[in-house]
C-alpha cells in the first residue's frame, strides 16, 4: 500500500507571484541608501577621524559628528557641511548635508536608486524623496538659495 501524498503543484500565476514577491523583497532588502558612505542602521562607536564631534542633545544620548567644510563629497559634489547622529546603541540614524548642488546630487540619485517615489516643485523650492521601508533620503532645492540646498537621510517615520 502506497501512503505517498502528491505535493501540490504551483500554478503558473501563482510561481511568478511567488517569484516576483520573494525577487523584491530580496531587492529592497540589498537597496540601502548611504550618503557619503554613511547608511540608517550603520553601527558607529565614535566619530570618524575626518570629524569633529559635537552635541548631539540635551539627553547626551548617541553620537553626532560634523566634517570641516567642503571635506566631503556626496552624490559626485562637494557639500558645505555634512553632519551626522547616531540613536543611543549607537547606529546612524539621520545623516544632514548643507550647501549642495541639488540639481546635480538628484540626478545622481536617480542614477543610483532609480526615480524618486515623490516629487513637487513650487516657486522656490522643489524636493525629490526616495523612500525604502522605514528610509528615506530626500533633496530639497532652494531656487534663491541655493547655498542651503540639502539632503536628509533618516527614518520614516520618526
Amino acid at each position: 500500500m502506497n501512503h505517498f501524498q502528491p505535493r501540490p503543484r504551483l500554478t503558473g500565476a501563482l510561481k511568478v507571484l511567488v517569484i516576483s514577491t520573494t525577487l523584491f523583497a530580496s531587492i529592497a532588502a540589498s537597496a540601502q541608501f548611504a550618503v557619503a558612505g554613511f547608511a540608517i542602521g550603520q553601527e558607529m562607536k565614535s566619530c570618524p577621524d575626518s570629524s569633529v564631534p559635537m552635541r548631539k542633545d540635551a539627553r547626551n544620548s548617541g553620537i553626532a559628528c560634523r566634517f570641516p567644510e567642503k571635506s566631503r563629497s556626496v552624490f559626485g559634489t562637494s557639500a558645505d557641511r555634512l553632519s551626522l547622529a547616531t540613536d543611543q546603541r549607537g547606529e546612524v540614524e539621520s545623516v544632514l548635508v548643507v550647501g549642495i548642488d541639488a540639481v546635480h546630487a538628484a540626478a545622481k540619485a536617480a542614477e543610483e536608486y532609480g526615480p524618486p517615489d515623490a516629487s513637487e516643485v513650487h516657486e522656490k523650492l522643489s524636493f525629490r524623496a526616495w523612500i525604502r521601508g522605514d528610509v528615506r533620503l530626500v533633496i530639497f532645492h532652494h531656487h534663491d538659495a541655493p547655498a542651503t540646498s540639502n539632503i536628509i537621510l533618516d527614518r520614516y517615520p520618526r
